[in-house]
């Protein structure tokens, strides 16, 4: 182990148990557990012996967004939507006591079986995240510039990068033309609060105001299905067709009834844009 990990790990252990004192949720002696973490450079560790069910996380912030996590879980409680509480932080060091939420992420529980009731309880939740009032609430937008350079993945990562491949000039111009429609298709959406990463590996099944949401720390300003397709085009999970046409067709009516989205809104409209 390097002297600088060494010295990092001291020196979050150290704040935890400061933490955990100082926040009275300390029963005994810090005791920590690694879990695994997610794609990011985040490392996370179960509290055995804290009061409630806490989690410890080493956040760099030279590659985390700690603040966008914070602020962004801060708004989703304010509106009824179980993020993690956050306990303590340290931005500058990018050390975390969080809300331990559990470990019964869905992807294991629809494959077993329970979808239409998780479902049911992800809309509920989507809805609530689809509610907040956009104004002043404090996220980037996602506008034609970021959805481009999300966009240019494509050609750049997977294209040349792991194919190997140099597209000739008819094709840039096909990409280029596919990407222009479908940032059109994006843009012309009602604008809504954006999880960005609404799938089975990032809800929870929760004891309480269940799933439990997790990973929303680049949550935009963005289209209204875009989540949606996150949920039913899940690529941990493939579900038929006609099963999801009539999931999005079912959230369709559901966003006009909650006077989400303007009843002149066909249903053909919307999966369009979905």
């Amino acid at each position: 182990m390097q002297a600088q990990e060494k010295d990092r790990q001291e020196k979050f252990k150290k704040w935890v148990s400061e933490a955990l004192h100082a926040t009275g949720l300390l029963s005994g002696s810090l005791e920590l557990k690694p879990i695994s973490g997610d794609a990011g450079f985040r490392q996370y560790f179960r509290v055995l012996n804290g009061k409630q069910p806490l989690l410890a996380v080493d956040s760099p912030p030279k590659t985390e967004k700690n603040q966008a996590f914070c602020h962004v879980a801060h708004l989703f409680r304010q509106n009824s939507i179980h993020a993690p509480n956050i306990y303590a932080v340290d931005f500058d060091m990018g050390f975390l006591l969080i809300e331990d939420i559990g470990e019964d992420l869905y992807l294991p529980l629809l494959q077993a079986g329970q979808a239409q009731i998780l479902y049911a309880e992800a809309i509920d939740c989507l809805l609530k995240i689809q509610g907040i009032p956009t104004e002043g609430v404090g996220l980037p937008s996602y506008d034609s510039q970021l959805l481009q350079q999300e966009m240019d993945l494509f050609p750049d990562w997977f294209v040349e990068e792991l194919l190997s491949v140099r597209m000739v000039e008819e094709e840039v111009q096909l990409v280029t033309a596919v990407n222009e429609r479908l940032i059109h298709n994006a843009l012309q959406q009602p604008q809504v609060v954006v999880h960005r990463d609404f799938h089975s590996r990032n809800l929870l099944k929760a004891e309480t105001n269940s799933p439990g949401v997790i990973d929303f720390q680049d949550a935009v300003i963005g289209p209204i299905t875009y989540d949606l397709v996150s949920l039913y085009r899940d690529c941990y999970i493939q579900w038929p067709q006609e099963q999801v046409s009539l999931w999005v067709n079912n959230y369709h009516h559901q966003l006009i009834d909650k006077e989400l989205l303007d009843p002149a809104v066909s249903g053909k409209q919307f999966e369009q844009w979905f």
